[in-house]
């Protein structure tokens, strides 16, 4: 709550010097035009800092996870600022970077290959779900399962 509140009275002070920078310059505007300018630096100061936050903290844009058993043995699939396979708590495999298609490898004891594809979802799709990504995990070749 301080967050949003904060992000507000930024906004509004950076809303009130255009205001004043308006009259020093002569510039006539309405009341609500000044509102709307006011509400659109609050939203985009509150965006900025945001970010800022995110990149001086190295934060997580987004984090998913989706995690599936086959014969006895845990996969997990983690997607945040990097991609990482896990099987039977080890990291078997890690990707790093922007792509629109990440695919994950590693081996089961019993020589099995595990692939886990990430993909986006649909446009339409990503709208109307809480996550945007699809994992599709492969046992030597051959679909397990779908995970959205």
């Amino acid at each position: 709550m301080k967050k949003i509140i904060a992000s507000a009275i930024e906004g509004a002070l950076i809303g009130l010097c255009i205001a004043i920078l308006f009259r020093i310059f002569d510039i006539e505007i309405e009341g609500w035009q000044l509102v709307v300018i006011t509400v659109a630096v609050i939203t985009i100061a509150g965006f900025a800092s945001w970010i800022r936050g995110l990149i001086e903290s190295g934060g997580k844009l987004y984090n998913y996870e989706w995690a599936y058993q086959y014969g006895g043995h845990t996969i997990l699939v983690k997607a945040s600022n990097s991609e990482e396979l896990y099987i039977n708590g080890s990291l078997a495999d890690q990707k790093k970077g922007i792509s629109n298609k990440i695919e994950l490898n590693g081996l089961l004891d019993t020589g099995e290959k595990v692939t886990a594809v990430i993909t986006p979802k649909s446009i339409k799709q990503q709208l109307s779900s809480d996550n945007p990504l699809n994992c599709d995990l492969f046992i030597n070749g051959k679909l397990l399962e779908t995970a959205a």
